[in-house]
């Protein structure tokens, strides 16, 4: 979101354990093409996320210019998430939409159509949290493919609650491996985040 049609904050991750710093790694080879050495980025990371020794990292970039952070929120990874969410909080002042939530999540691939379902709960809870509708669900959702078959998705109230607008539909590849064709990393928006500019 941003100037330039240029998305700011962008999503980073996640980040395997073993691969460094985040500010070794990102900058000068941000994917987005529009690294500019000229605007001041600034992350904001989770901690490490999982179980045992393999533990992932998600990272938010974005323009000190265009966006600041105002909270941020790190859910538990008790119960229902091998992964617990990660959840910021912007102000964008110069957006049609000045405030939302970005929430981050890496689906654990053996439980997926779970921990999607459980995603919806978490959007709920930051919006009583930060008191706003404006909710995008970001990541590695698995949400396709073997892990999330079509007769999953009715039991995924993110799916069918008409207040979330999935991107990215069932057919589309989101995948780099030329042997897959799945929707795994699928973005959803709530509702009320209905332009970006």
């Amino acid at each position: 979101m941003g100037g330039e049609g240029v998305w700011e904050p962008g999503l980073l991750g996640p980040i395997p354990p073993g691969e460094g710093s985040m500010s070794t790694l990102m900058f000068p080879t941000l994917s987005w093409g529009r690294y500019d050495p000229s605007h001041s980025y600034v992350q904001l990371g989770s901690r490490r996320l999982g179980h045992g020794t393999y533990k992932e990292q998600i990272i938010f970039v974005y323009r000190a210019d265009l966006v600041t952070v105002t909270d941020w929120y790190q859910f538990r990874e008790a119960g229902h998430f091998a992964r617990g969410p990660f959840a910021a909080r912007f102000h964008a002042p110069s957006t049609a939409i000045k405030d939302f939530v970005l929430l981050s999540h890496h689906a654990s691939p053996r439980n997926a159509p779970h921990e999607i379902h459980q995603l919806h709960r978490v959007c709920q809870e930051l919006s009583q949290r930060w008191e706003t509708q404006n909710v995008m669900v970001l990541g590695d959702l698995n949400a396709g493919g073997p892990y999330v078959p079509p007769s999953a998705w009715g039991s995924i109230q993110l799916r069918w609650d008409p207040r979330f607008h999935w991107l990215i539909s069932d057919g589309v590849d989101t995948t780099v491996r030329a042997r897959t064709h799945c929707a795994y990393d699928r973005p959803c928006r709530s509702a009320t985040i209905t332009l970006w500019r």
